[in-house]
């Protein structure tokens, strides 16, 4: 799962990938315009995004093979320490 901030409005794309979390930025981008870009979609917290885990929930398939692999993922991040407060922490891949 990725959110594409190449656009100047960031959006969720490539959902059947679960086995990832990033968001990808323009390798000049200032901070302030990936937070603008990324708007309710995500908080910037250096090279991370804070990710609310409804949101990019909502915006895979109503299939529940799908579902059961976002709630792996999402499991999965729990352990590790990457969820707080009903988001996810996702790593910002610059180029």
């Amino acid at each position: 799962m990725q959110i594409d901030a190449h656009r100047p409005t960031a959006v969720v794309t490539d959902v059947g990938d679960l086995r990832r979390l990033e968001v990808l930025a323009p390798a000049g981008l200032a901070d302030a315009d990936l937070a603008h870009r990324l708007g309710d979609l995500g908080r910037l917290d250096g090279d991370h995004v804070w990710l609310p885990v409804e949101r990019l929930r909502q915006a895979g398939p109503a299939d529940g093979d799908w579902a059961a692999g976002f709630e792996a993922m999402i499991g999965y991040a729990t352990s590790k320490g990457w969820v707080s407060d009903g988001a996810v922490r996702a790593h910002v891949v610059r180029s």
